[in-house]
């Protein structure tokens, strides 16, 4: 009979031996796993803080803010208007009538220029009225009127009047136009 039980208690031990090195298996893999995803979570933190920090050094670029600012208002109005490429046709066009080889006797100045949903318009003075209306592709010359007929989002163009000042020569005009609601 004591044999019986000893080889009993000794079963039971075997069994709960085999337990508790299944429990301290299972205590050491999940220490590893815990370690292994703090050392993971870790990496991907300095990962976030360095790409913070490369969104703060954009956020700080002038050209950065102005671009968030102009993609925020194409979102507003993306449906209707992109607004983002007419600017930069306009702005091309502008540019192009910037750097114009003028003589002495041309001179076309642009102010003014107001860009609102539904009009476009800009004031200006010429001294010569060929300047707004005359274009000629062999003296590679384009008229005002011409360079904004060019810009496909607007329509109905017209100079109402335009009125001469006698003591510099130059013809005054405001140039207005309708902002097409679909861009085209």
């Amino acid at each position: 009979m004591v044999m019986w039980y000893n080889s009993r208690w000794k079963a039971y031990f075997r069994v709960f031996l085999l337990f508790f090195i299944v429990l301290v298996l299972v205590w050491l893999a999940l220490k590893a796993g815990i370690f292994w995803m703090e050392k993971t979570l870790s990496e991907q933190d300095d990962v976030l803080s360095w790409q913070n920090a490369q969104l703060q050094s954009y956020n700080e670029f002038t050209g950065f803010v102005k671009l968030q600012a102009v993609k925020e208002l194409e979102g507003n109005y993306s449906e209707d208007i992109p607004w983002s490429t007419h600017i930069q046709k306009v702005i091309a066009m502008l540019g192009d009538i910037k750097n114009l080889d003028m003589s002495q006797d041309e001179t076309l100045v642009l102010s003014d220029f107001n860009v609102s949903l539904d009009k476009l318009s800009v004031r200006g003075k010429v001294s010569n009225l060929l300047l707004l209306y005359y274009t000629s592709a062999e003296k590679g010359m384009t008229s005002l009127i011409d360079r904004f007929k060019k810009l496909d989002f607007i329509s109905d163009m017209r100079i109402k009047n335009y009125t001469k000042n006698k003591d510099t020569g130059f013809f005054s005009f405001v140039l207005e136009a309708n902002v097409n609601k679909d861009g085209k």
